[in-house]
């Protein structure tokens, strides 16, 4: 489990490690607000914060984009978890009442 008052610094290396490696930016998104969206979007789970951020990445790059942004991660959370467009913890300001993370995770467990 992600601990987010330990484990941002850490988030943050492997978010530019990985964009690094895909050529891309992550600049625009290294920030608190977002990596408390994506950790709570992603149950807190390591796993599923290393899985949205490559599909994020190679959505980015599919689109010929050089910065990653919000957008390739809202595209990204689409994907894995078969919400409604627009639904995204990525894009509303109440994101923390509107996803329970163990809800998240039994999507997931109905989907594979």
């Amino acid at each position: 489990m992600i601990n987010p008052s330990e484990d941002i610094t850490e988030l943050n290396a492997r978010a530019y490690s990985y964009a690094e490696k895909a050529d891309i930016c992550f600049d625009e998104l290294s920030n608190m607000d977002f990596f408390q969206r994506l950790i709570h979007g992603c149950a807190y789970r390591w796993g599923l914060v290393i899985e949205m951020m490559i599909e994020a990445f190679t959505i980015c790059v599919l689109a010929g984009a050089t910065n990653v942004s919000i957008s390739h991660f809202v595209e990204a959370f689409l994907r894995i978890y078969g919400l409604a467009p627009g639904y995204s913890p990525f894009l509303m300001p109440d994101y923390r009442e509107s996803f329970d993370p163990d809800r998240l995770m039994d999507l997931l467990d109905r989907d594979r």
